[in-house]
């Protein structure tokens, strides 16, 4: 599928701001199921922009701007041409071991009702693969959508106990429960 994104983040400052650096995470990756065929990173001012990779290989650009600025506007704009994979994300840039992803966080943290989900996973059988789609099925099933709800200081145990959440919160009771299961698992955000 070909996709066209366009991102405008815009920025409102009560007072004139000076010397503004912002670390952007803005860039996709290429990797098996998805080439980024173009992708363009504008201000509104005068800004400069400097290309690296973090620890975990996305790209990402420090943004510098002088100002005064009382406002400023980011837009991203590409095409990326992807494919169904079924969820598998292979082939993308970093080194970290896979143990890394293994690692619980304090937001993905499993309680005993986290562990008992990922126990039943395992229970189930399957493949890795089967068993994480049996496990983000579950979580569609179970939680409901809602913004009011939670925040981003909500764990995965708090909102698996309390049955809603937003994309945020289901992606961390995934990531709990998949890592419980001794499946490596990691955040990844973007557009679909």
């Amino acid at each position: 599928m070909r996709l066209g994104v366009e991102h405008v983040t815009r920025y409102t400052y009560a007072k004139p701001a000076r010397r503004v650096i912002q670390l952007l995470r803005l860039t996709p990756m290429s990797f098996a199921g998805q080439n980024v065929l173009e992708w363009r990173i504008d201000a509104d001012c005068d800004v400069r922009l400097r290309e690296a990779r973090d620890g975990y290989g996305n790209i990402t650009h420090m943004l510098y701007a002088d100002g005064p600025l009382d406002r400023l506007t980011i837009t991203v704009s590409g095409k990326v041409l992807t494919e169904n994979r079924a969820g598998v994300v292979q082939g993308v840039a970093g080194d970290l071991p896979h143990q890394v992803f293994l690692r619980p966080t304090p937001l993905t943290e499993p309680d005993d009702a986290v562990e008992a989900l990922a126990s039943d996973l395992v229970a189930g059988g399957g493949t890795a693969l089967e068993r994480l789609h049996r496990l983000n099925a579950l979580i569609h099933s179970r939680m409901n959508f809602d913004t009011s709800r939670t925040d981003s200081g909500t764990t995965a145990p708090e909102a698996w106990a309390a049955g809603h959440g937003v994309c945020q919160d289901f992606t961390h009771i995934f990531l709990a429960a998949a890592r419980a299961a001794d499946i490596p698992a990691r955040y990844v955000s973007g557009h679909l």
